[in-house]
């Protein structure tokens, strides 16, 4: 994903600034008309896109990261907010964790995560769920809501 963010970039560049060079837009307006305006429009879509599909890939790339090398341990929800955002009509919510891992003090974090919609009881359950947290960075927490 990330690869295909850069090279979305990269292509609302090229269209870009054949929209405001005469030798680009020249050789462009041959195969996709003479619509200046439109040639910008496009060159905005695609740096939009590609920038979206970057970040997005950055922070699957991270959470794919953490679930693979991550300490595991159990979590304890003490509160939640909702964020009145939802991903593929998953809640996403503000969690307060009371965090627990072998050979280490338990600590407090609050992070932001996607709930799956069959799992939102456990929100107010009280019952440890289990996580995986970044050796890196103990408050990158990575929640595992099928185990």
């Amino acid at each position: 994903m990330i690869i295909a963010g850069v090279l979305l970039a990269l292509l609302g560049l090229l269209f870009g600034a054949a929209s405001v060079s005469d030798g680009a837009y020249a050789v462009l307006s041959a195969h996709l008309g003479k619509n200046r305006a439109a040639l910008g429009q496009v060159a905005f879509f695609c740096l939009l896109m590609g920038a979206i599909l970057f970040f997005w890939g950055k922070v699957n790339a991270r959470t794919a990261r953490i679930r693979a090398s991550g300490l595991p341990g159990k979590a304890i929800i003490t509160k939640f907010d909702d964020t009145g955002v939802t991903t593929n009509r998953d809640p996403v919510v503000t969690l307060h964790l009371h965090v627990m891992l072998e050979n280490r003090e338990p600590y407090t974090a609050v992070i932001r995560h996607s709930v799956p919609r069959l799992r939102v009881g456990q929100l107010t359950s009280k019952e440890p769920v289990a996580v995986k947290v970044d050796p890196e960075d103990p408050k990158r927490i990575v929640i595992e809501w099928d185990q």
